[in-house]
């Protein structure tokens, strides 16, 4: 899915088990050896490993709320994610 962020472009991937629950979160975008895009790769390998060792997505999405930092605005390309 393709997700603009205050005008930066931020690709984002999620891998599922069979059952249907995520198992796997994959962040990018445009900006190529941006320290941003560096950190997005890591926040997402985090993610993955939390959910690989079971830890439900409301409980990360818990651990992540508040925080803020570029980019920042409205959100558009996705459905449900409104600014």
């Amino acid at each position: 899915m393709e997700l603009r962020i205050g005008g930066c472009k931020i690709f984002v991937t999620v891998n599922h088990y069979p059952d249907g629950k995520p198992c796997e979160v994959w962040l990018d975008m445009g900006k190529e050896g941006s320290a941003l895009r560096h950190f997005m790769h890591g926040f997402a390998i985090a993610v993955s490993l939390l959910l690989q060792y079971g830890v439900p997505v409301d409980v990360i999405a818990h651990a992540f709320e508040g925080l803020s930092g570029g980019p920042s605005g409205d959100v558009i390309g996705h459905p449900t994610i409104v600014s």
